[in-house]
Formats: structure tokens, C-alpha cells, sequence
């Protein structure tokens, strides 16, 4: 039976690195048998289809349908269909409706990486910085407005479970890099989680993409007035130093990390309860390794390609 897999996300779990690397082998894992979702073929996964169910039905119904021609040409030997995008797990799970509508029959499951709270926070904030430059300027209120209702993961899969009862809902834990353990290996977990194992390639934990930065990049940031600028100039730095210039765990305090665990501990437990009763800790609760060369290197790097313009 051919199964739908929708990875909902959620955001800064190593969905970049995975997304990107789907859509480089796409032909590939077609001949594999698995068809990979890219509404249009510009962007690496599928946004697009997520924005347009939220605000454009009748867009999102053409889109559903070339999708389903493409099942259709594909054959049968195709036996899996991932879409991919982060914008599900922000949005009411009832917009997905009519695209797993148009799955009657099959197998649907869908997947999402779950992350310690307190970082998902801060990659969440520092990912707010980047985009924003100087316009970054009340990060308690971001965290308050905008941050903050992302973090209740029970409610959220509890939300997607009520909405799709016969969909299978398939919650991982990410995997941080924590001291003396390889780094987070986004795509070897998605292949994983749809046993596919036999596609991971042997390379896939050198992928990463939208890497986090220092905090002390982050405060830089927060003093420049052109956010596009920053942007562009933070993706060069990152794409060749982010083993040396990345970020984890160093932009909280201790006391705000641990507001943030206090305040989801009774939310975790259900999620454990439900979702994960062979895990004796939903979380590991060791801190990440925080990076590699000082940040006054980092900022320095930065310089020097942010103002070559």
C-alpha cells in the first residue's frame, strides 16, 4: 500500500539540511520508489502547498491535483509520498485536511522532530534576530506572542490526533549535539523514521543548512540596519566556518532555560506518557556543546564579509 508521509516539522530540528538534500536527489529516490513533494521547483520542500492551503483553496486544490497526477505517472512502483514542511506544524492541522482528503485509502502517517523547549526557543529567537537586524527589538515579547504556544507539544500532536483519527502520528526527539556524540543527522532520522534506511547516504551528517549562529554574532546582529544584508552575509559565514562559528545553548540564561523547562514539565510528562512510554526522559537533559572558536572570531569573520558587501 503506498503511504503519505507529511513531516510537519517542527522548525530548527534539522529540517533545512534534510529538505535540501531530498530535493538534490529527487530523481534518485523516485527510481527508489519514493516521490518527494515540491510544489515548485524553485524552493526546496513544500511551503508553497502549506501556504496555500492556509490562504488560497482553490491554489492549493490545482496543486493537490498536479500532485496526484504525479502519483498517478509515477506507477506502481512507487510506494511512499513525502511532503515536507515546517509552516504545518505552526498552523491548525485542520488545513492539511484537504490534502489527506486526497489520500483516501492510503496509508498516512505523519512525522514531526520534537525539541527540548528551552532550545527550540532560542534557535527559534535566534533564527527572529538573523531575519530582523535592528528591527529585532523586544525579543520577551516575540517569545510571549509568537514563541511561547509552539512549546505545549502535547497539545500540538493531541490537536493533530483529534483531527486526523486515522492517520498514524509518528513524534521523534531530536537529537542534539551533545558532548562526545556525532552531530544531529537529519537525514539519516527522516529516512530512518520511513524505513528507508537503505538511502541514507554515507556523507549525510556533513549536510547542514540555516545553522544556527553565536550569541555573539546575534548581539551584532541586533545593531545592523540592513536585515537582507545580515542574512546574506550570515549564509556565507555559515556555510564555511559552522562547525567553528555555530551556536547552542548560549544565548539563555540558566534561570530562563529552566522557567522555560519548569513551565512544559506537566505538559511533558503527558507527551511521554502518550508518545513515548519506552523513553525513561522525553529530553536529554545534558546542555549542548556551545561551539567551537571564541565569538570575538566569529563577529570578526563576520566583519570581514559583511562589510565587503
Amino acid at each position: 500500500m503506498q503511504t503519505l508521509w507529511l513531516h510537519i516539522g517542527m522548525q530548527k530540528t534539522g529540517t533545512s539540511a534534510a529538505q535540501t538534500w531530498m530535493a538534490k536527489n529527487e530523481a534518485r529516490l523516485l527510481d527508489e520508489g519514493l516521490l518527494y513533494v515540491r510544489p515548485r521547483k524553485g524552493l526546496p520542500a513544500s511551503g508553497a502547498l502549506a501556504a496555500t492551503l492556509n490562504r488560497d483553496p482553490p491554489e492549493a486544490a490545482r496543486l493537490i491535483a498536479e500532485l496526484m497526477q504525479s502519483v498517478q505517472k509515477a506507477g506502481p512502483a512507487l510506494t511512499d509520498i513525502l511532503v515536507s514542511s515546517e509552516d504545518f506544524s505552526v498552523s491548525p492541522p485542520q488545513i492539511a485536511a484537504p490534502l489527506l482528503d486526497a489520500f483516501e485509502g492510503r496509508r498516512i502517517c505523519i512525522l514531526v522532530w520534537l525539541r527540548r523547549q528551552d532550545l527550540f526557543a532560542e534557535a527559534l529567537t535566534k533564527q527572529w534576530i538573523k531575519w530582523n537586524g535592528n528591527q529585532a527589538r523586544d525579543p520577551s515579547s516575540m517569545m510571549q506572542r509568537v514563541i511561547a504556544p509552539l512549546l505545549d507539544y502535547d497539545r500540538m500532536l493531541e490537536a493533530w490526533a483529534a483531527a486526523f483519527p486515522r492517520a498514524t502520528i509518528l513524534p521523534q526527539i531530536y537529537a542534539e549535539q551533545l558532548p562526545g556524540q556525532p552531530p544531529p543527522d537529519s537525514i539519516a532520522a527522516l529516512l530512518r523514521a520511513m524505513g528507508r534506511d537503505r538511502l541514507i547516504p554515507p556523507d549525510s551528517q556533513a549536510h547542514r543548512a540555516n545553522v544556527s549562529p553565536q550569541a555573539a554574532l546575534l548581539q551584532l546582529y541586533r545593531t545592523l540596519d540592513d536585515p537582507l544584508r545580515v542574512r546574506q552575509a550570515n549564509r556565507r559565514l555559515m556555510a564555511g566556518h559552522a562547525d567553528r562559528f555555530a551556536g547552542r545553548g548560549d544565548l539563555f540564561s540558566p534561570a530562563e532555560r529552566q522557567a522555560i523547562l519548569d513551565r512544559h514539565a506537566a505538559s511533558n510528562a503527558r507527551l511521554r506518557a502518550r508518545w513515548f512510554p519506552d523513553r525513561a526522559q522525553l529530553f536529554d537533559p545534558r546542555d549542548p556543546e556551545a561551539g567551537g572558536a571564541p565569538g570575538a572570531q566569529a563577529v570578526a569573520a563576520f566583519r570581514d564579509i559583511y562589510d565587503a558587501g
